[in-house]
């Protein structure tokens, strides 16, 4: 394996509740309670789209920049208490022993993985981070991990191995012909086996992870 390619959250990090949490806590802010079908509405849409349709049908009194603004403040208060997922940095110094060269690639905006990778101790491993917060919005196509590619200088897709948590992500990245390590997450939309019979590998664990394999 000459290059990797990480998403971070659900992947790396044990952090897919942040998501599932900053809804009702932005507005828990306000004194409002998130409806049920809050979450499942605006989980894959953009944080400035999510505020959107926060502000239409919640009614807060500001500004759609002030909401996202907030939105974020909330997101990263969250992201202080997220660990690592078992294994992750035993696998990532492996990694870095053999020379492979890594990125991470995330729907998460780059500020917040820079410093969630930070504090986690496992920032200078990377020699980038790709977002598509800030860019195309969301993983509903292979851009953000041919952008942290090509930031390896990797020509061939073939050659850089995804590893991600997120079913919608590993089609994406499939469709830019990168091979797809799938990575168990407890919040994943579809089934193990799903998961697994869309990717070239699967693991329900980091610790399951051997360069060897690769």
């Amino acid at each position: 394996m000459k290059f990797a390619i990480f998403d971070m959250d659900g992947t790396l990090t044990e952090s897919m509740g942040v998501w599932e949490d900053a809804p009702g806590a932005v507005l828990g802010r306000h004194g409002l309670t998130p409806k049920p079908d809050l979450r499942p509405r605006i989980i894959e849409m953009t944080q400035e789209d999510g505020c959107r349709l926060i502000l239409e049908e919640y009614g807060l009194k500001m500004t759609l920049p002030q909401l996202v603004e907030e939105y974020y403040q909330v997101v990263e208060e969250l992201y202080e208490q997220v660990p690592l997922k078992p294994g992750v940095k035993k696998a990532l110094e492996e990694m870095h022993r053999a020379g492979v060269r890594m990125a991470v690639a995330s729907s998460t905006r780059a500020a917040t993985v820079e410093k969630v990778l930070t504090r986690l101790g496992i920032r200078p491993w990377f020699e980038g981070v790709s977002s598509c917060r800030d860019g195309q919005g969301k993983k509903a196509g292979p851009f953000v991990y041919q952008e942290a590619a090509k930031a390896l200088g990797a020509d061939d897709p073939e050659e850089v191995r995804v590893f991600e948590d997120a079913y919608h992500a590993v089609l994406s990245a499939k469709k830019g012909g990168f091979p797809v390590t799938g990575v168990y997450d407890r919040f994943c939309v579809v089934d193990p086996e799903t998961m697994a019979a869309a990717c070239d590998r699967y693991m329900n664990s980091w610790e399951e992870f051997r360069l060897e394999d690769y």
